[in-house]
């Protein structure tokens, strides 16, 4: 018995025993039971791990946030999780950063027309942005994602 695998430029095969196999079917319906009832979860539960900061949902993940935000960190990269502390002007705010440091969030005024008007008090999660002056001033430029957190472990995305 042979089991082979068809590539454009030819096929493999490879001899297995029917053991083997049977073997292999009894490993899938294990896994296959527990891969289920894990995609059946809503939402899905939070694995944080060091790939968090390449994740799609990131923004939405608090517990993969937190991992995600060090590593951009480490990379240079301005992600940031903020408390806006005063209103939204046309070239930016103040905010507070996880740690409580002071961050002064700029923009051009076009950028503004992209935020959410009212952010006053609210939690933001900003995905690659721009840091200036040590990590003091956050500058969003139009390609920078701005998520305002409504719940734990859950936000909505403001294109900016």
């Amino acid at each position: 018995m042979r089991v082979s695998a068809q590539y454009l430029e030819g096929v493999e095969s490879w001899p297995i025993t029917q053991g083997a196999l049977e073997d292999a079917e009894a490993d899938l319906v294990k896994k296959l039971k527990l891969l289920t009832e894990s995609l059946g979860a809503h939402p899905a539960a939070a694995k944080p791990s060091a790939g968090c900061h390449t994740c799609a949902v990131r923004a939405r993940c608090a517990a993969g946030w937190a991992v995600g935000e060090e590593a951009a960190l480490v990379d240079g990269r301005g992600d940031a999780e903020l408390v806006v502390q005063a209103r939204a002007g046309d070239h930016g705010f103040f905010a507070r950063s996880r740690t409580g440091a002071e961050i002064a969030v700029v923009y051009e005024a076009p950028v503004a027309k992209l935020l959410p008007e009212h952010v006053k008090g609210q939690v933001l999660r900003v995905l690659d942005g721009v840091w200036k002056e040590t990590r003091t001033q956050l500058e969003l430029k139009a390609w920078t994602q701005v998520f305002v957190v409504t719940r734990e472990g859950d936000s909505d995305q403001t294109p900016g």
